[in-house]
């Protein structure tokens, strides 16, 4: 597949378990686990899938998805925010901010290809 995800998360542990998950799907990754460390991903490199750890602090997860679809370069990211498991209304919430995909925790292998592959081919359509 040989395309990049961006996953932005706060704790070392899980994004340890989801990098494993989506390098074993063939995607290289990039992470980053604060606000000025996307940026600096953001501003170096396009990602055509990003995921983001929905509990950063300080509405930093919101404060990821302003800044991708507020960046011309950037509005066609795939936004996947990833969460603990939530109410259908939090859900809707959250994908009301721009978010393009919602992934509750704890998440398969499966699961987290299925929905890269799905994402890229939505990304590959509007390239």
């Amino acid at each position: 597949m040989n395309s990049s995800v961006l996953i932005i998360d706060r704790d070392p542990m899980a994004m340890e378990q989801l990098c494993s998950l989506i390098k074993a799907s063939d995607f290289r990754v990039q992470t980053a686990t604060d606000l000025e460390s996307t940026q600096q991903r953001l501003s170096t490199s396009r990602f055509p899938i990003v995921i983001v750890d929905w509990q950063l602090p300080d509405e930093g997860a919101r404060q990821v998805v302003s800044l991708i679809r507020g960046n011309h370069r950037l509005r066609r990211t795939h936004i996947v925010a990833l969460s603990e498991p939530a109410s259908p209304e939090f859900v809707e919430a959250v994908l009301k901010t721009g978010v393009d995909d919602f992934i509750s925790r704890p998440i398969s292998a499966s699961e987290v290809r299925n929905r890269l592959l799905w994402a890229m081919s939505q990304y590959q359509k509007i390239v």
